[in-house]
């Protein structure tokens, strides 16, 4: 089971990568969000667009990768 762990270094890098790359997610969000209100916020101006769930979908795969990624550099090291 211990190939099958990160060190810390790659924890806090991984970690890093997370809130990088929700950057552009969130923006896209927010902005989908505050072109969607407006006459008063409802609770349907918060439901994401087909291209921000995309965007949110790809996001996740995204950082699965990354983290599959520090698996493989670790168990070959």
């Amino acid at each position: 089971m211990a190939k099958y762990e990160l060190t810390r270094t790659d924890r806090s890098k991984w970690i890093v990568n997370l809130v990088v790359f929700i950057a552009p997610v969130a923006i896209l969000y927010l902005t989908q969000v505050q072109a969607g209100v407006v006459d008063g916020v409802t609770a349907g101006d918060f439901i994401p667009s087909q291209f921000t769930f995309g965007a949110m979908t790809l996001y996740v795969i995204n950082t699965l990768i990354d983290l599959l990624k520090k698996f493989m550099t670790n168990t070959t090291s």
